[in-house]
């Protein structure tokens, strides 16, 4: 529910989509372009970017103090 914007679901919201299918969706797409999806391999979300040279993916977790820590390859 808190992620509903009048009702509707935001358009950088993807729902279930596989890594493969959201680098086909970014590939074309403007640098920095991102967006949000639920991970097809673990519970959470996904923040997926267009970088430079390629799409990039970090892992969204709540943080039982209600803040949000973003993961990537090698920092948080």
């Amino acid at each position: 529910p808190f992620i509903l914007q009048d009702g509707a679901l935001p358009p950088w919201f993807h729902g279930f989509i596989t890594r493969k299918q959201t680098e086909q969706l970014l590939g074309d797409k403007a640098l920095g372009s991102f967006l949000i999806r639920l991970s097809d391999r673990a519970t959470g979300y996904i923040l997926s970017y267009r970088g430079s040279d390629r799409c990039r993916h970090f892992v969204i977790n709540q943080l039982r103090d209600r803040r949000y820590l973003v993961s990537g390859d090698t920092h948080s």
